[in-house]
């Protein structure tokens, strides 16, 4: 029955028929068929993606009064719908809220913050997010780096130092950087006469072979 119910939210989804929805949760709430996490995620995705933001919290509200405790997937989803459309402060409380629900940010939770704060030049909340993720034992990938150095390389002079530490950081780790990100980070070490940093970051990549860009 839970199945049955959860693809035609899934249809109608697809059709963007939110008033349907709303009554197949109606109708599984007379039946006795309670949501699950799937059910609530397919419905939130659908309204964030035809940018109905206050539906989508909505349905997150619900789905926390119904006492369907949302996982990973369902807050990355959430925050990434939010922090797209401009609405940080809502990202950030669910993001808080998520944590005092015991549910630990996964990669790409961290990722997406990280990647919205870099975005609107929030340099302090993104190195603060990378932080916390490190103690979180939340290890950072290619993703979580690229907008860290973009945000970087924008900067001024010692901005340009960091985004030569992250990307030493990452080859470090066993990461190889992609070529487009390398190819930047060279030509603003050009630019700001920064000859040793740039044969440094040179000599690290003669070792590895960069990827193209994605």
């Amino acid at each position: 029955m839970w199945f049955l119910y959860t693809s035609f939210i899934e249809h109608y989804c697809h059709e963007k028929d939110f008033r349907k929805i709303d009554e197949i949760f109606q109708e599984m709430q007379e039946k006795g068929c309670k949501p699950n996490a799937v059910t609530y995620t397919i419905a939130m995705h659908a309204l964030g993606k035809a940018k109905q933001i206050n539906e989508a919290l909505e349905v997150y509200a619900k789905m926390k009064s119904d006492g369907c405790l949302p996982d990973a997937k369902f807050y990355s989803s959430l925050i990434f719908i939010l922090s797209k459309a401009g609405r940080t402060k809502d990202a950030n409380e669910i993001f808080e809220d998520m944590k005092k629900h015991g549910v630990m940010p996964d990669v790409l939770t961290y990722t997406t913050m990280i990647s919205f704060a870099c975005e609107h030049s929030r340099e302090e909340d993104a190195l603060k997010l990378l932080q916390k993720m490190e103690e979180d034992s939340c290890k950072p990938n290619l993703k979580t780096y690229a907008p860290l150095l973009k945000m970087c390389c924008k900067k001024r002079r010692m901005k340009l130092e960091l985004a030569c530490s992250f990307f030493k950081e990452m080859v470090s780790k066993g990461m190889v950087p992609m070529n487009a990100t390398y190819k930047m980070l060279v030509e603003e070490l050009n630019k700001k006469s920064m000859g040793e940093a740039k044969e440094q970051i040179e000599k690290l990549m003669s070792q590895v072979k960069p990827q193209e860009s994605v």
